[in-house]
């Protein structure tokens, strides 16, 4: 870890803080790390630290109703197999420079990505968990048994989508 540019926090969300500070003086100056969730360092569980650079990366996961003709990125509900999804980055402190950076390794651990999104911490805090997973995941469901409930009902799959999709 002394040597690394980059250390990529792929951790438990609760456990973020806590093994931030446990590994901070072992990061050398000039150093990125990525996590992968904004509730703690939103919460200002991040160890202080001026010379590191802090980046938030997440998912967004990709668009439930593709119309992609490939089979396998439509059943992929979660990305990162087949489907391609956006994300969203977050430079938290550190230099501009290393938000390209950052990103290219977001676009790798998340791929295949259609598209980055550059945001702040407060926006990711915002959109994970609170749209996601409260409100987005709960409704997304709902739409999805809909949908798939007229389409065992005779109407045609096309239409439906077209139908849902315009809304």
């Amino acid at each position: 870890m002394p040597d690394a540019d980059i250390v990529l926090m792929a951790v438990p969300d609760r456990l973020i803080g806590q093994i931030a500070h446990s590994i901070i003086d072992k990061v050398k100056p000039g150093a990125a790390l990525i996590v992968l969730d904004a509730a703690a360092p939103f919460a200002g569980e991040m160890p202080e630290r001026a010379d590191v650079t802090y980046f938030c990366t997440h998912p967004c996961h990709p668009p439930l109703f593709d119309f992609t003709p490939d089979v396998e990125a439509q059943k992929d509900f979660f990305g990162g197999v087949s489907g391609p999804q956006g994300i969203v980055c977050a430079l938290i402190q550190g230099p501009d420079a290393h938000y390209a950076l950052c990103q290219e390794v977001a676009k790798i651990i998340y791929g295949p990505v259609a598209h980055s999104n550059r945001c702040t911490l407060e926006h990711l805090a915002i959109l994970e968990p609170a749209l996601s997973e409260t409100v987005g995941a709960t409704l997304a469901l709902a739409l999805r048994e809909a949908t798939d409930r007229a389409v065992s009902m005779g109407v045609p799959r096309g239409g439906v989508m077209d139908f849902i999709s315009a809304t």
